[in-house]
């Protein structure tokens, strides 16, 4: 009698903590714990031959809900592999249970995933969040042990006591410094690097890798690795491209050529939440014409989706233009929208034309700074007299009219103020509450959208920032996974308060330059203010 109690103890103790999948016949249900259902489950306890609850195997593994187990295994060896399909995404993979869990929310750091990633769930944020909280309320509940190696929660062992080990630590530490500091320097990358959030994550992943770990190699990073990083980053950006549903979204597009001075069109989606880089093309060989340029743009606009979009912003380009009535035409909701900064420059023109003055004092301010900064001398006097130091002129094609970009950035603040009042509301909504609810709505859309191409304008930067005459071998497919990556990750960065508060304030700023446009940066000053008093405001009511 003792032999056999002890015996059926061991195999309760091995089904529990070994078996990734378990299929028993009906003999054994009543004496163990249920097999996986390929229905869902219908009752979350049940009775052991002793009347003691056992959890069911849908609540020990949560994930087995998520999958269709194919196949018919009614075997010895209860462990092993098990070919299962995704309810989700359809996909069928012969793994376990914890590669299941890779398929879902990915593998650890230091850990390669193995398994392709859920498709519907990286699409579907509302869907990934779901399933991730009921698996995060089995890990919490300690349900099953096969879930303590979870990629969710973070398991923090306090780390023994050892003074003297980190009083001779402190060199080392100088040491890994000074080997940071050079790495940065033969490579070329500013300082400013080091407030990049993005670069301390490095840093710290590279704390928690496996001992002995290398950098990915050249040809690993420059191919398998980026095209995994842009599609990680495509997950991220879910939540922005969210609000396209409900604010509308601008596609603004601007051209440019690189340093192979291959002819580049690139597409942007924009709205209040930001803009947001999609693509760019490369034109060599086709002529820019308005068929072109308005299948193009119509590509962009089914991509994105055409309930979504309002307008097309581009410049004051004939064939621009006739592309924009091409697209109003087969669109009848999305209208072109000329950029607002090349009909202000083209009116400045006019003026310089018809008022010689305007001309010569703007170049009597450039000469002055001109001035300053080519002698040294006279420069450290200013600088002895100024915290500040002189902006050169941004190297923008309407950079010469900042006086009037300046006029309107000091009274933008007001412009906002007057249609956020609660007496703008009641002019609204009052005259008529159906009407003025739907009102309501599209005055939120339009409010919501971009009036000029400087965000694409503004992309080429990033373009020429990365394809640099050290980078000319580049090609334009490899750039654009490159400039996707980082526009949109400095896009994300904006919602983070670690970005308005702390050491990575700004962090994408260099405060060492002094080539900064100015306005686009008090441009977003009054944006964050607006967001925080509104947000302020949110939390009294």
């Amino acid at each position: 009698m003792v032999f056999g109690k002890s015996k059926r103890k061991r195999v309760e103790v091995e089904a529990s903590e070994e078996q990734e999948f378990q299929v028993t016949d009906a003999q054994e249900i009543s004496d163990s714990e249920d097999p996986i259902d390929r229905e869902d489950a219908k009752h979350d306890t049940q009775q052991t031959p002793n009347n003691k609850p056992k959890v069911c195997e849908c609540n020990m593994k949560p994930l087995l809900q998520e999958v269709v187990v194919i196949g018919d295994y009614k075997s010895n060896n209860t462990g092993g592999s098990k070919q299962w399909m995704c309810k989700h995404c359809k996909a069928s993979f012969k793994s376990s249970y914890t590669t299941i869990h890779y398929h879902f929310f990915g593998a650890p750091d230091g850990k390669k995933t193995g398994i392709q990633r859920c498709k519907e769930l990286m699409r579907d944020l509302a869907l990934h969040d779901r399933i991730r909280a009921k698996v995060l309320h089995a890990e919490k509940e300690d349900i099953s042990l096969s879930l303590k190696n979870s990629t969710l929660m973070e398991k923090n062992s306090p780390a023994p006591s050892r003074p003297l080990h980190e009083a001779f630590g402190l060199m080392e530490r100088e040491t890994v410094d000074l080997k940071v500091i050079r790495g940065l320097c033969s490579a070329g990358v500013p300082f400013n690097a080091l407030r990049n959030p993005e670069f301390v994550d490095m840093l710290m992943a590279m704390n928690k890798a496996p001992k002995g770990y290398k950098p990915p190699s050249y040809e690993k990073a420059r191919t398998s690795m980026l095209d995994e990083c842009k599609r990680n980053l495509e997950r991220d950006l879910i939540p922005i491209q969210e609000t396209w549903y409900t604010q509308g979204v601008s596609i603004v597009s601007d051209g440019w050529s690189n340093t192979k001075h291959n002819p580049l069109i690139n597409v942007l989606a924009v709205n209040s939440r930001g803009a947001m880089f999609m693509y760019a093309d490369d034109f060599s060989g086709i002529e820019k014409t308005r068929k072109t340029i308005s299948n193009y743009l119509l590509k962009a606009i089914e991509d994105i989706g055409p309930p979504n979009v309002l307008q097309i912003v581009t410049d004051n380009a004939k064939n621009c233009q006739v592309a924009g009535r091409e697209i109003e035409k087969v669109h009848k909701h999305i209208f072109w929208s000329p950029c607002v900064c090349h009909t202000l420059n083209l009116i400045f023109k006019d003026f310089a034309k018809a008022f010689p003055w305007l001309r010569d004092r703007y170049k009597d301010g450039k000469n002055i700074v001109k001035y300053y900064i080519n002698h040294s001398h006279i420069l450290a006097i200013f600088r002895e007299h100024s915290k500040l130091e002189l902006l050169k002129v941004a190297e923008t094609i309407f950079a010469s009219h900042y006086t009037l970009l300046r006029r309107l950035l000091d009274y933008r603040e007001q412009l906002v103020t007057t249609v956020c009042l609660s007496k703008w509301k009641d002019l609204v909504t009052n005259a008529d509450a159906s009407t003025g609810a739907k009102l309501v709505e599209v005055a939120k859309k339009v409010l919501s959208q971009p009036v000029s191409s400087s965000s694409a304008e503004r992309n080429w930067s990033t373009y020429s920032y990365i394809h640099s005459v050290k980078r000319n071998r580049l090609n334009n497919a490899r750039a654009d996974k490159l400039v996707f990556i980082h526009s949109n990750i400095h896009l994300l960065s904006r919602f983070s308060k670690s970005y308005t508060f702390g050491p990575y304030k700004y962090w994408d700023i260099d405060p060492e330059s002094s080539k900064m446009e100015e306005s686009i940066t008090r441009m977003q000053e009054l944006m964050w203010s607006i967001d925080n008093e509104e947000g302020s405001n949110n939390s009294k009511l």
